[in-house]
């Protein structure tokens, strides 16, 4: 699949084109995980009802290779890819480079803060990569931190932003935490899972969870770090997502072993043996009504791969990706 996929149906299903984007379709082209995406639409079985308008490069996107997504407070897309930065309001698309003061093209994680300012994590999605750190455009200038500034890495693939408003990034040297004026950074030293750090979450208590590539995941509680593997019920160390949902549980996506939900004392793993869609899992949503939307991906030529819907009950694939 190339390029990103909008779909074009009634009013009612619009946002919810814009959850199936950003659960599916982003990491259907290899995308990093997402954790910016706006929820709160009208999600339905019959959502994928409609036409697709496919948006490529020739149309205006930075590149057809897309690796994060956002909607700004505002309304308007923004689409990281491997060539710089786009951004569309529906009307007209503008793309942001490295001429324009964008730390990398490559960008690979989105994520806007409280008081509007969007920070771009660069690199990419390999240690091998060399990245060039963080950069945070307010509308009008450009300013970039890297590990000069006390970046743990300049691979960034995450960011989120506390209840404090501390930016947290996830890094392949570990986790960072920027208050706006000094840093703090996680390492295996201080009792991360791994340095390798794909996602980020804070749950309702104010912890702070780091999924990473094949130590499991980790929860920080302000003082000591707590470690789950899959010694302890998690579906597999590779860890791409983690969200909190209503009633507490956390659920926690991974590559090649599904999906598991922990709510804190004990754990439930569903795979596609269960129905899920394909078992390496990049992305959760809750919709308003409590359903789970699972991204999944088949990019190595494995069978299955898409989003699927747990009610509670039972999967539903919404939408197939067998390419």
């Amino acid at each position: 699949m190339k390029g990103t996929i909008r779909i074009d149906a009634t009013q009612q299903h619009r946002r919810y084109g814009i959850l199936l984007v950003v659960l599916a379709l982003a990491w259907a082209t290899q995308s990093s995980p997402l954790q910016d995406a706006d929820a709160q639409g009208e999600a339905s079985e019959s959502g994928t009802e409609g036409v697709w308008k496919t948006y490529r490069y020739v149309d205006g996107l930075a590149s057809n290779f897309v690796l994060s997504i956002l909607q700004e407070k505002e309304g308007a897309i923004w689409f990281a890819a491997f060539g710089g930065v786009s951004r569309f309001d529906g009307k007209s698309w503008k793309t942001f480079t490295q001429k324009d003061g964008l730390a990398s093209d490559g960008v690979l994680s989105i994520m806007q803060d409280k008081e509007g300012a969007i920070w771009f994590g660069t690199g990419g999605l390999t240690a091998a990569f060399v990245g060039s750190g963080v950069s945070r455009y307010d509308g009008k200038s450009w300013k970039t931190y890297t590990q000069n500034d006390g970046l743990a890495n300049n691979n960034v693939l995450s960011i989120m932003q506390d209840k404090d408003g501390a930016i947290w990034f996830g890094t392949w040297g570990g986790v960072s935490r920027f208050d706006g004026k000094s840093w703090k950074t996680y390492t295996q030293k201080d009792g991360l899972a791994n340095n390798f750090v794909l996602s980020i979450m804070q749950d309702k208590e104010g912890a702070i969870w780091v999924g990473t590539q094949g130590g499991g995941v980790s929860r920080y509680d302000g003082k000591s770090w707590k470690t789950y593997t899959q010694q302890d019920g998690l579906a597999n160390n590779f860890v791409f997502s983690i969200i909190q949902d209503k009633e507490g549980a956390i659920w926690i996506g991974t590559s090649g072993g599904g999906v598991s939900r922990f709510d804190g004392k004990s754990w439930k793993t569903y795979t596609q043996n269960d129905g899920l869609a394909n078992n390496k899992v990049r992305a959760i949503l809750q919709d308003k009504e409590g359903a789970i939307w699972i991204g999944t991906s088949n990019i190595f030529g494995e069978t299955g791969g898409g989003v699927s819907r747990f009610d509670g009950k039972s999967w539903k694939t919404v939408l197939s990706l067998n390419l």
